[in-house]
């Protein structure tokens, strides 16, 4: 067996039909975090949708999530049980901030505060920037 079969072969294990709720509201807010939607934003947003099994299969009318604080996001987050989902929620956040090819300190900031809304070690969270910015020709 190879390293993608060993790791990612089995079908996603979705647990719940509303799991999309949050990845949408992160990705928009993410997307909004600095006051405006780059075009390159729009486009990661845009495969994000067609691409993560919570999404893909959405009628037209629920990919638009409607706009929520900050704080009630990061409310939200913290309510999360699932693992997988939270490490989700932050790779797609970290996805939205990175595609406009830079980044902010409200990106930097409120990507802190997911990390922590999310119950994500330190660790964790700098690879998954490290792995995202790397996608982008960006890091060390």
């Amino acid at each position: 067996m190879g390293l993608l079969t060993t790791i990612a072969a089995a079908p996603p294990q979705l647990s719940s039909v509303t799991e999309h709720q949050p990845l949408l509201r992160t990705v928009r807010v993410m997307s909004f975090i600095d006051g405006k939607m780059e075009h390159s934003e729009q486009v990661v947003i845009e495969a994000l949708i067609k691409t993560i099994p919570q999404l893909r299969d959405l009628p037209m009318h629920l990919t638009s999530a409607e706009r929520v604080s900050r704080e009630q996001l990061l409310e939200e987050l913290r309510a999360i049980s699932s693992e997988r989902l939270r490490k989700q929620c932050f790779i797609v956040a970290v996805e939205v901030a990175l595609a406009s090819g830079h980044v902010n300190e409200h990106e930097d900031r409120f990507a802190e505060q997911l990390r922590n809304a999310l119950r994500l070690d330190e660790a964790y969270a700098r690879q998954v920037i490290e792995i995202i910015a790397a996608k982008y020709g960006r890091g060390r």
